[in-house]
């Protein structure tokens, strides 16, 4: 329940943290290793391929932070109790900044891709997820002028594609 109340208050109500430059990499390294646990316990193995020169964002590095814990969380689920490998990679696109997760976890049904980022939709065994952790994901990029894209072939892995706005300094 408190899990729930926290996620839902999360999901509702806005940061008040001021927007500064933030290194995507920083802020992804630093999500990493509050997931060390989840990472250990589900025999998941991290793999980096980050960009050189990658631009920074406008954002709130908090919030920023809990996209990628809330979907590296996500991945580990999926490819728990067999573990496997989530690849994380960053590129510079024009005016962007991209982000790729990628699981060899169970995978997302195609029926189901549409709906992830939909509040209190779940795959997941009651009381094992609230719903909320993906629209949360989609609302704080919503907030950074980001997007956020699900793909899956049902069967093997999923990818979670990010963008967000490369910031001119």
């Amino acid at each position: 329940m408190l899990r729930f109340t926290r996620d839902l208050v999360s999901y509702a109500r806005p940061s008040s943290e001021t927007p500064v430059h933030v290194s995507m990499h920083l802020v992804i390294d630093q999500a990493i290793a509050f997931c060390e646990h989840v990472l250990a316990g589900a025999n998941v193995t991290v793999e980096r391929r980050f960009a050189d020169d990658l631009p920074v964002v406008l954002g709130k590095p908090e919030r920023l932070a809990q996209i990628f814990v809330n979907l590296v969380t996500n991945a580990c689920h999926a490819m728990a109790p067999g573990g496997g490998t989530l690849t994380v990679t960053t590129r510079a696109e024009p005016g962007l900044v991209a982000i790729d997760l990628t699981d060899t976890g169970h995978g997302i049904l195609p029926d189901h891709v549409p709906q992830v980022f939909t509040p209190f939709f779940t795959t997941k065994t009651s009381g094992a997820g609230t719903g909320l952790g993906l629209a949360i994901v989609k609302s704080i990029l919503d907030g950074h002028g980001g997007t956020i894209r699900a793909s899956s072939d049902g069967v093997s892995g999923a990818t979670f594609a990010i963008t967000l706005p490369a910031s001119t300094r």
